[in-house]
């Protein structure tokens, strides 16, 4: 997931990705980054069209960009992980994305 104001796969983005990227943008930059955390339950997001390389399973995967994805955290990209952050499932969850538990605790 990469925020909204991330720009380092604008030169990868084919030009209709491009536009469609460009307008959510735009639309997801008019808020304020208390707003877009405050709106937490209206997720939205786009996917790029590029796939990444998964760490540990060598399976691509898609990359998005998402509003509640601040580009003042970390570098402005973060490996969602569904099953375990609330953030990611109801995204995960909204765009019909696949729910992996990735740990298990023992019981």
């Amino acid at each position: 997931m990469l925020s909204p104001e991330n720009n380092l796969l604008d030169d990868l983005l084919d030009t209709d990705r491009k536009s469609e990227v460009e307008a959510y943008r735009q639309t997801t930059l008019a808020k304020t980054a208390v707003q877009r955390q405050k709106d937490l339950k209206e997720k939205t997001g786009i996917d790029s069209g590029l796939k990444a390389i998964h760490p540990l399973t060598g399976e691509q995967i898609p990359i998005r960009y998402a509003d509640y994805v601040l580009a003042g955290y970390g570098s402005g990209a973060v490996m969602s992980v569904p099953a375990h952050d609330q953030r990611d499932k109801e995204f995960a969850e909204k765009f019909g994305i696949e729910v992996k538990q990735v740990i298990k605790p023992e019981i």
